[in-house]
């Protein structure tokens, strides 16, 4: 191995340490109460090494959010990959999502990426860091739907590319709210379980006739 190719081996790997370092005391205080100090300590540097590799704590979080992004496509792909039917597909993939959602719960990145005073800085990730990722993302709803089509269980009528686009809102919508608890009358198990009836409703060919 040359020596540029390992210092550039050896400077992602620090990175990644500093990265889960941040993820791991994010999780504990929240964004705003973590300090540069502690994240780099956690990671067992020192503060100027930190300074080495991102030039704000808030540029970590872009960093999370990309890692986070590409975990999440890599994970689907895997689902999409099975020989299962559309309908198993679709099943897997929302339940997917439910428990990323719960993840970013638990990590406390949606008190983060939802704040008023972060929104902003939230629409910049989206435009730098995973814009292939939701294209992925969005395709392999589109997959699922040209599946069931050749099925025959799914409306052939569809456009998959519109019907994915409005899929991927509708589950954004409804993980967003479940996050900050705003559906108290049911669990987020049914609430969940209602989503892709309504997905699965909408999309089969019996609900046309």
């Amino acid at each position: 191995m040359n020596k540029d190719l390992r210092k550039e081996k050896e400077k992602e790997f620090k990175k990644a340490i500093i990265i889960d370092a941040a993820l791991e005391i994010i999780s504990q205080k929240g964004f705003n109460n973590t300090t540069v100090a502690e994240i780099a300590k956690a990671a067992g540097f020192a503060k100027g090494t930190f300074y080495l590799y991102f030039k704000t704590k808030m540029e970590v979080m872009g960093e999370i959010y990309y890692k986070f992004s590409q975990e999440n496509y890599e994970q689907v792909a895997k689902i999409i990959e099975q020989k299962v039917g559309a309908l198993e597909k679709l099943e897997m993939v929302v339940d997917f999502f439910y428990e990323f959602q719960k993840k970013l719960v638990k990590y406390k990145l949606y008190d983060f990426f939802y704040s008023f005073q972060n929104i902003q800085k939230f629409f910049e990730f989206q435009q730098a860091h995973s814009s292939d990722a939701q294209t992925k993302l969005r395709l392999v709803f589109e997959d699922i739907i040209k599946e069931g089509q050749k099925e025959k269980i799914f409306d052939p009528s569809l456009n998959p590319t519109s019907s994915a686009i409005l899929i991927r809102i509708l589950m954004k919508g409804v993980f967003n709210n479940m996050a900050f608890a705003r559906f108290k009358e049911v669990s987020d198990k049914e609430v969940i379980s209602e989503c892709l009836k309504f997905i699965i409703n909408s999309l089969s060919i019996k609900n046309k006739e």
